[in-house]
């Protein structure tokens, strides 16, 4: 960070990109989960 602010700013907007993907993953696992249950336990 001390290098200068192009790096900071970038390694800000990468860890928004992994925070996404990390909430897309929940929300996949969730309906994976979902989907699992009413097909499974019918």
């Amino acid at each position: 960070m001390e290098s200068g602010e192009k790096t900071y700013q970038a390694s800000v907007y990468y860890m928004d990109i992994v925070n996404e993907f990390e909430r897309m993953g929940d929300f996949i696992i969730n309906i994976s989960q979902d989907l699992e249950r009413s097909f499974v336990h019918r």
